[in-house]
């Protein structure tokens, strides 16, 4: 499968319209999706999702009965964030599957008031 004109055609039409939509990509996920769709696949094969939704279905298969270790698997996770999510999901309920803020809760270097 060369990547050749028709495809370089189909990235350049994808790039535009995922501009226009305010959803950019990156270059290589462009030439991908484009050479896909020349030659007729016409979705792509993921779908969009949002993390809070795949953390909620991941704690309700869990709570189904499931197995961590192969639904950590299926979901690309690491066993360590898989137990994360659901002790915080066990802590706070449903808050406790909302992104949490990246920032540092203290900051050693900063002087304390006197």
């Amino acid at each position: 499968m060369d990547y050749n004109h028709r495809a370089a055609e189909h990235t350049g039409q994808l790039r535009a319209e995922l501009q226009k939509q305010g959803k950019p990509i990156g270059p290589y996920n462009q030439m991908i999706a484009g050479h896909a769709r020349s030659l007729g696949d016409a979705q792509m094969p993921w779908k969009e999702c949002k993390p809070m939704d795949e953390r909620l279905k991941f704690v309700a298969r869990l709570l189904d009965g499931e197995k961590m270790s192969p639904l950590c698997r299926e979901f690309g996770i690491s066993r360590p964030t898989g137990y994360k999510i659901f002790n915080r999901y066990k802590d706070c309920g449903l808050d406790g599957l909302q992104d949490r803020s990246r920032r540092p809760y203290r900051c050693q270097s900063t002087a304390l008031p006197d």
